[in-house]
């Protein structure tokens, strides 16, 4: 769910119709899946895209780059931790669901420029991020509602895939993908 805005929408959709969709369950069946597709990537980029051989001078700069990394900085165990943090707290929304998504990711990035903490400013978080994005999110999650409460989703629903009860499994998939792709074009978010 912290992944995109996307994400979110689907499940607060899911929640709409009665389905409840934690934080820990989309990990269950995300992660599998996205592993196995990273996999299934990887071996199709080597066979479409074979692979130069590597040759010697350039692991001898790959290991100088390496070797000089040296040992995590402070700054760097303080990002770890209030990712953990976030993480753990991300996983513990399956049964306290005042760790909303949303509310870890900005309580998360508000840590982060803590005095004492200080992993990023906010001048540079002005600058490197800023409000779009957060805007973004909010703005997708708004429209995601006013499409369920005027009934605008359900007639998009049920216009494009209203007889999908008897179609096949496989021509679901393909209508849905191809629903969610048009749908993509007209709003990229």
């Amino acid at each position: 769910p912290a992944g995109g805005p996307t994400n979110i929408v689907a499940i607060n959709a899911l929640e709409d119709i009665g389905i409840r969709v934690t934080f820990l369950d989309w990990m269950i069946v995300g992660y599998p899946i996205g592993l196995v597709c990273a996999i299934l990537f990887a071996i199709w980029i080597c066979i479409f895209y074979k692979p130069e051989p590597i040759r010697e001078d350039a692991l001898v700069v790959a290991k100088q780059m390496v070797s000089g990394s040296g040992p995590l900085t402070t700054r760097e165990i303080k990002c770890l931790v209030v990712v953990a943090l976030m993480f753990v707290t991300w996983i513990a929304s399956t049964w306290l669901p005042i760790f909303n998504t949303t509310v870890v990711a900005l309580f998360g990035t508000c840590l982060f420029m803590c005095p004492g903490i200080e992993v990023i400013s906010w001048k540079d978080y002005m600058s490197n991020g800023g409000w779009d994005g957060t805007f973004l999110v909010g703005g997708v999650g708004a429209m995601a509602d006013a499409c369920l409460a005027t009934g605008a989703a359900n007639w998009i629903v049920q216009t494009t895939l209203g007889g999908a009860a008897s179609w096949s499994p496989v021509v679901v998939c393909l209508a849905v993908s191809a629903l969610i792709c048009v749908l993509h074009w007209l709003c990229p978010s």
